[in-house]
């Protein structure tokens, strides 16, 4: 996965040539490398007590901090409803008479102004997600996990939650795969960087978190680039498909990437050098491609599961997860799947890249259509209506 991409960051060109070639070798490590001293990396399947307990009353640990600016909200404080005294105002004095427009000047544009009805206010961002006194809308049972992808973090997904929050959903979010022994894992504010199979183990914490705060028997899935890989992971490895309604992916690494045809040319330095390639690359990200054993394992599994509805959006300008046919579910029976193309669907000014994915407004239409759509329904719409435009 080309560094770049992965983290979004510009840097100058000769630096973005050297990280391109050691994050292409890095990605097609294989799990020699993943862990720590030479280890074997961790099996797919997790300890089966992980998967679907609720957590301990009062325990959020699992939520982690430093992803979106909005955990930890304090309840609302009561509010005294006791009518506030009048100001006081001497006997004799009456207020000043409000002088009478003048005709000739033509009507006030500050009274214009002010009888306009007012714009709906955009939602404080501290209050977007990970609220434990959300109620959802009777339309939106479920609450919505956000999933970032590899050297990344949930603050991808604010402007995003900004907007279904507005629409009365409840949007949660968190930060995993920190701990790694590579140059990204020892940076601050850099995730996704670990064991895909630990990561894993994460996801199903915080999906047990989420039922568990809000009381719902399922969660809808959000999910970008390595977090598409987590679900897969979690629903047809760690038996947790029980516990998902709905999971939309964009740029979704469910079959591995072959790293816009470097794939080959990663593989013999990452054979030669595995250590070299992780400490570069990350754990997480040798692991996503397709000739690794993590995503050779996960390749043997159904795509999907019955019961639930999958929608997976795709960029063609996607260079880091590639080919788009990697994003593709195929379902199985009972399984609802709608494979969608950004640009055929909705037309974007300029080609949306993989790590632009979160933030575009076309995404975030196909998206809600992801979450909304009915049972069957195969024709995406770019078309979302808010009340707030967030994207101006």
């Amino acid at each position: 996965m080309n560094l770049a991409h992965i983290t979004g960051h510009t840097r100058p060109r000769h630096h973005r040539r050297l990280a391109a070639v050691l994050t292409a070798s890095a990605l097609v490590a294989s799990a020699l490398a993943a862990a720590p001293s030479g280890a074997a990396a961790e099996p797919l399947a997790p300890a089966p007590e992980s998967l679907g307990s609720p957590a301990a009353e009062g325990d959020t640990a699992a939520v982690q901090p430093g992803g979106l600016p909005m955990d930890n909200v304090d309840p609302e404080p009561e509010v005294d409803l006791q009518p506030a005294p009048a100001p006081e105002t001497a006997p004799d004095s009456e207020p000043d008479p409000e002088p009478s427009p003048d005709p000739s000047q033509g009507p006030d544009p500050a009274r214009a102004l002010m009888e306009l009805p007012p714009e709906p206010p955009k939602p404080a961002l501290e209050n977007l997600a990970n609220n434990p006194h959300c109620r959802p809308a009777p339309e939106h049972p479920n609450p919505v996990l956000f999933i970032h992808g590899t050297m990344a973090s949930s603050k991808d997904f604010e402007k995003l939650a900004a907007k279904l929050t507005l629409e009365g959903f409840c949007t949660w979010a968190f930060d995993y795969g920190q701990r790694d022994n590579s140059f990204y894992g020892a940076l601050p504010g850099v995730y996704g960087v670990a064991d895909l199979a630990s990561s894993a183990r994460e996801l199903a914490q915080n999906i047990a978190t989420v039922q568990h705060q809000t009381g719902a028997g399922k969660v809808d899935i959000v999910a970008f680039s390595q977090g598409a890989t987590l679900t897969k992971i979690y629903t047809q490895s760690m038996g947790g498909a029980e516990n998902i309604g709905r999971v939309v992916a964009m740029g979704g690494n469910f079959h591995g990437t072959t790293l816009n045809g470097a794939g080959n040319f990663a593989g013999l330095f990452i054979t030669a050098m595995p250590g070299l390639a992780r400490f570069f690359a990350s754990t997480a990200a040798i692991q996503q491609v397709v000739s690794s054993p993590q995503m050779v394992a996960l390749n043997a599994l159904p795509d999907t599961t019955p019961g639930v509805t999958y929608t997976s959006i795709t960029s063609p300008a996607d260079t880091t997860v590639t080919p788009n046919s990697t994003s593709h579910l195929t379902a199985v029976g009972g399984a609802d799947v709608a494979n969608v193309d950004l640009d055929s669907t909705c037309h974007p000014e300029r080609p949306v890249r993989h790590q632009k994915l979160p933030m575009n407004p076309g995404v975030h239409a196909l998206v809600h259509w992801g979450l909304t759509r009915a049972a069957g329904d195969t024709q995406p719409s770019c078309e979302w209506d808010l009340p707030v435009d967030f994207d101006s």
